[in-house]
């Protein structure tokens, strides 16, 4: 096979066969190749994931690759050729053995399906992508032109964490169960001597869809590290749920009013970014959205609109 480099672009003979096309980079970051027809390429990812060094570039070929891929103790860049042609899928029925499972690095030009095949864990229900995983602390993670799909439950769920930043940009994010499409919290241990400082998300050009009567389809969870915050970035998005009445977003806080009846330690915000527009839901725009102070922060920040609150009071009555 052959061994590109990729400082001079020249191909070099290899003597024997070897497992993987490894593309060698000016910066000793590498190019693992995966294709299950391709002779010398990886068959699965998880195989290519397996032989990475962290900051190496997996490179997907076009196929539709059946497996559970758990990289969140490496960093590494996950790029599909084309993104509905490269398709990731999996059960989404067990928590702890989703399609991906991520810490830090890269997604890009790929299809993740979480289907509603498979045998529930002990926890049921898993998303399409999952990143929550100590070694986020510090790092980033970047997501873009994906689409995720979960025929079971959530189609994204990310924590941050001190010192993080995560980026979804231009993806389609759409669950066809009854959950939030996308959802996210903040820091989750340790008390308020944790460093909590420097966490952000940003979303960007996404679509966003659910068709569930119960939960929004955009739901931020703020539950975490007493007096710790962080940020959120939310640029030219468009939220749905098909659902009659259904909520596009909500916004919780530890206060006795948390998504989740037993507590986490609490306390801390999201905050929303000045540069915040575009988005399909007025609340979503820094011009038109005012956090609450004092005891209004303790119910929901993100509130339906009239229409949508309205609907759902007439939904409730029948």
């Amino acid at each position: 096979m052959l061994l590109i480099s990729a400082a001079t672009g020249a191909s070099m003979s290899c003597a024997a066969p070897v497992y993987a096309v490894r593309a060698k980079s000016a910066s000793s970051a590498h190019t693992l190749v995966v294709a299950a027809s391709r002779q010398g390429a990886y068959p699965t990812i998880q195989a290519a994931v397996d032989a990475a060094g962290n900051g190496d570039t997996i490179r997907i070929l076009p196929g539709v690759y059946r497996e559970a891929v758990d990289m969140k103790n490496k960093t590494l860049h996950l790029v599909g050729v084309s993104r509905d042609a490269c398709i990731l899928t999996w059960s989404g029925r067990d928590y702890s053995e989703p399609p991906l499972e991520i810490s830090t690095g890269s997604v890009s030009n790929l299809t993740i399906h979480a289907t509603a095949d498979g045998v529930p864990g002990l926890v049921p229900g898993g998303y399409c992508l999952h990143a929550d995983f100590d070694p986020e602390l510090g790092g980033s993670l970047a997501i873009d032109n994906v689409n995720f799909i979960n025929d079971v439950t959530t189609a994204v769920g990310i924590a941050t964490r001190a010192h993080f930043t995560a980026e979804i940009r231009n993806c389609l994010i759409e669950t066809r169960g009854d959950a939030p499409a996308f959802f996210t919290h903040d820091w989750e241990t340790g008390g308020a001597a944790v460093d909590t400082a420097g966490q952000a998300i940003s979303v960007e050009n996404c679509v966003i869809r659910s068709s569930s009567p119960d939960a929004a389809s955009f739901t931020i969870h703020s539950q975490e590290v007493s007096a710790g915050t962080a940020q959120i970035r939310l640029i030219g998005n468009t939220v749905e749920n098909t659902a009659a009445g259904g909520q596009t977003l909500a916004l919780y806080r530890f206060s006795g009013r948390c998504l989740y009846p037993v507590g986490y330690l609490g306390g801390s915000d999201f905050l929303l970014s000045p540069d915040s527009s575009g988005n399909s839901e007025p609340q979503m725009n820094y011009a038109t959205y005012r956090q609450p102070t004092g005891p209004a922060a303790a119910t929901p920040l993100f509130l339906p609109t009239p229409e949508t609150a309205a609907a759902a009071a007439a939904g409730r009555q029948q």
